[in-house]
């Protein structure tokens, strides 16, 4: 005789009853073997743990059929396919006998999705903008960057780098994502500089899921310059006799504050000024003194 399969379905992980025929499907292969296959992509970051339950019946002719049976949300937290299989046992006890009683067997498949790497780390704000004076102390602290990546484990777990290495004006913890000075910044070398920041996770390909955040540093001008002739011997030759008001000679007197800058920006990133309309940065501002 031929036994009828019927299929039920419960996902521990948000409590939602869904239709078997979403997920899985069974297919017969001859009399009495059957295939148990996926019925679309599964995503472990929707859901992570199914309970597959299989019912054999005895039943002469009658035709596969599919059921489904919702489950105790008090059982449905729990990921302990033990634990689960014992509540459900002792909540339907009286059924369970009278399946034994019909000739029905059962079978529960714990089925848990393995995670793989493919989500990028995200960063919880893209762009600052930070304003600090000019001679702050070398390990001034700017900001903190954090972004979360939604894979398990190494894939999951988040270090930061600069994008461009070569400068010496910065440096950013790799764990912890915060953002110092590793030097003395003078407005007048540099008005403004545009930090990249990657974070990637540890997952493989190393840095193949990364993303960027921008940091712009702007150094504000102090009056930290003492005003200066620009000629340390001044040497003029007049006529006597000449009326007053005359003009002897004319004295240059500089000042580096009032001076532009020698770079009005350095850009320590992989973004241009052209492209930052274009990119939907989410933006904070912050001021360091």
């Amino acid at each position: 005789m031929n036994k009828t399969i019927s299929l039920s379905l419960s996902i521990e992980d948000n409590l939602t009853l869904c239709r078997v025929s979403d997920f899985f499907r069974l297919s017969v292969f001859r009399p009495n073997v059957y295939g148990l296959f996926t019925g679309r992509i599964l995503d472990r970051d929707q859901y992570e743990n199914y309970i597959l339950h299989l019912i054999a019946n005895d039943n002469g002719d009658r035709p596969i059929r599919t059921e489904q049976r919702r489950l105790s949300s008090r059982q449905s937290s729990s990921l302990n396919i033990e634990d689960f299989l014992k509540r459900r046992l002792d909540l339907n006890s009286n059924s369970l006998r009278n399946t034994f009683q019909s000739l029905q067997s059962e079978l529960f498949i714990y089925l848990t999705l393995l995670d793989i790497n493919d989500n990028s780390p995200i960063f919880d704000q893209t762009y600052f903008h930070i304003k600090i004076n000019e001679n702050q102390p070398k390990n001034t602290f700017l900001t903190r960057l954090h972004a979360h990546d939604i894979d398990k484990g190494k894939n999951g777990t988040v270090r930061y780098e600069l994008v461009v290495k070569e400068r010496q004006e910065f440096s950013i913890d790799i764990r912890t994502g915060v953002l110092h000075t590793k030097h003395v910044l003078d407005r007048e070398q540099c008005e403004l500089y545009r930090v990249g920041i990657r974070a990637y996770d540890l997952g493989y390909p190393t840095r193949k899921y990364s993303s960027i955040a921008i940091v712009d540093v702007q150094i504000n001008n102090l009056n930290d310059h003492v005003p200066y002739f620009k000629h340390d011997v001044y040497h003029f030759d007049i006529e006597e006799n000449l009326p007053i008001g005359t003009i002897i000679g004319r004295l240059s007197i500089g000042d580096r504050d009032e001076q532009e800058p020698i770079e009005r920006i350095i850009n320590l990133s992989t973004i241009e000024d052209s492209d930052m309309d274009l990119l939907n940065f989410s933006s904070s501002s912050q001021t360091s003194k």
